[in-house]
């Protein structure tokens, strides 16, 4: 059993394809610079770098050279990001920014306004932005900025610069500074001095992720399980993130009974996001987030900690749903399982004899080749001979924790079952099987509910209260061969199909932190 997390890069991929093939008219033209301004606060070159490798290098290249592969074989003139004269004539950040957002399908780009945020595309604008400049030219041009003697407020004529493409710069001597100075300037140095006046908003990869602030989060550790005693200098760390990406990271081990933990002078740019964490008894307890501002620059977090249990008796699964799509020699299955605790105030999150500990087993059908987790950071789960072992801290919490994932398995034949048996109580369960002459299944113990529509495909959906004794067992009374006619749905298809509809079966799947699930218990017991 091999897990491969580019799966959802291929998935991706199939979706912005459909969205190629589906989109038709006009090229999408950007707004002119005189517009209102859509800016960000910050829009950092790191993480721009990650959003511009899932969603962008595949036809603007790994290095923004325009040579990726999609568009190797086709007529289509593509700006090389490395070069200065990227921005040197009609280009600003902000045209690419808007470009990214509407799409330009003579040039077949698909818009991406409804699939990144506006921060995610400023990141990206950020990376680009970057590949044509350097520290060395950043520096020169802050050297050269100071010598104009101008008193700008420096936030703001940055963001004013993003607008404007640098020979529109050029053209235009900004309020404010010395004239004569200015007229003196080589091009060479009124290019650096616009870069650094964008570096102001524009964050590139090789500089800190925070700057200095004046801001202040107060952290307090509160243990809820009754008779929890906790040593008194507990570690508590305070992370920064920007999005997913890591910013930064502090410890204060003072005496936490004493009251309120201080981290101070940190960065109050409302793009990153602070959050605290004790770890005790091998298990990581977090709080909320929270985001500073300028004009309200302090914020208090607490972290609930509780006792651990490895008593799997607690162990329900709330909601089980499973999805089958068809592609060309194979079943692919996408999973999710609703995992509950009735043990109240205690975390349950151990089971012996694994590397570490977990919180549910989740079984798989036997044979699954390809698995694919929702997870954040590759540490949540641990795979099994035919089960995955999921870490997710499983709280006393009616919400519960979800568990996606997905898999391939070889075409049944007509006779076969496909057997799945839980190893805890499991209810409000449901199959969804592909609706086709050469695809016919019965779940023993379950009623057929009708059919359903997802993606343009019919499914016959199957429902059961309950599986009494754990099992769950599909018998195909007729199934499709390889040389059946569902070649004709792309490869890609089924399983940009699947992820679709996982992302919107579960609101809170993989990305959800445990701060929500405090947020729901607290406001269960309110």
């Amino acid at each position: 059993m091999t897990v491969i997390p580019h799966w959802l890069r291929r998935a991706a991929c199939g979706l912005c394809l459909a969205v190629l093939c589906c989109l038709s008219g006009a090229p999408v033209t950007a707004q002119t610079a005189d517009q209102e301004l859509e800016t960000p606060v910050r829009a950092y070159g790191l993480a721009g770098a990650q959003i511009f490798s899932a969603y962008c290098a595949s036809c603007h290249g790994e290095s923004g050279a325009g040579d990726g592969p999609v568009l190797q074989d086709r007529e289509t003139a593509m700006i090389d990001f490395r070069d200065p004269a990227a921005l040197a004539l009609d280009r600003s950040p902000l045209l690419w920014q808007q470009v990214t957002a509407d799409g330009r399908m003579d040039r077949l780009m698909p818009p991406w306004k409804n699939q990144l945020t506006q921060e995610q595309m400023w990141d990206a604008v950020a990376f680009l932005w970057q590949l044509s400049t350097s520290a060395e030219e950043l520096a020169q041009g802050a050297a050269v900025w100071q010598s104009l003697g101008s008193d700008a407020d420096m936030p703001v004529m940055g963001q004013q610069t993003l607008a404007l493409a640098l020979a529109e710069w050029q053209a235009s001597a900004p309020a404010g500074i010395d004239k004569e100075a200015w007229r003196q300037l080589s091009a060479g140095e009124l290019a650096a001095a616009y870069r650094h006046l964008q570096a102001q908003t524009l964050i590139p990869s090789w500089a800190p992720l925070l700057g200095e602030g004046q801001g202040t989060v107060a952290v307090q550790v509160q243990p809820l399980s009754p008779g929890l005693e906790l040593p008194s200098e507990l570690a508590v760390r305070l992370k920064a993130q920007i999005g997913h990406l890591p910013a930064g990271e502090w410890t204060n081990t003072t005496d936490w009974t004493r009251g309120l933990l201080a981290f101070q002078d940190l960065d109050t740019s409302p793009r990153i996001a602070y959050r605290a964490e004790v770890e005790w008894d091998g298990q990581k307890f977090q709080s909320e987030s929270v985001s500073l501002a300028a004009e309200d620059n302090a914020a208090e977090l607490e972290v609930e900690v509780f006792a651990v249990s490895n008593t799997q008796a607690v162990v329900t699964i709330a909601q089980l749903q499973i999805l089958l799509a068809l592609s060309e020699g194979q079943v692919l299955i996408g999973q999710q399982a609703l995992a509950a605790n009735s043990l109240p105030y205690v975390f349950t999150g151990r089971q012996e004899g694994l590397s570490k500990p977990v919180t549910v087993e989740i079984p798989l059908f036997p044979g699954a080749t390809e698995v694919t987790l929702a997870e954040e950071d590759g540490t949540r789960f641990e795979t099994g001979e035919n089960k995955i072992y999921d870490r997710a801290p499983l709280f006393p919490l009616p919400k519960g924790t979800w568990s996606t994932l997905g898999y391939g398995l070889p075409l049944p034949a007509p006779g076969d079952t496909w057997v799945q048996i839980w190893p805890y109580p499991t209810s409000d369960i449901t199959v969804l099987v592909p609706q086709r002459e050469d695809l016919q299944a019965e779940i023993a113990g379950f009623e057929f509910g009708g059919t359903q529509e997802i993606g343009g495909i019919v499914h016959a959906r199957w429902h059961a209260d309950a599986l009494p004794d754990g099992q769950l067992a599909i018998r195909f009374n007729a199934a499709p061969t390889v040389a059946s006619d569902m070649a004709q749905m792309p490869p890609w298809m089924p399983w940009a199909l699947a992820m679709f509809l996982l992302l919107l079966m579960a609101t809170f799947v993989a990305f959800t932190g445990t701060r929500r699930r405090f947020s729901h218990r607290r406001a269960n017991e309110k």
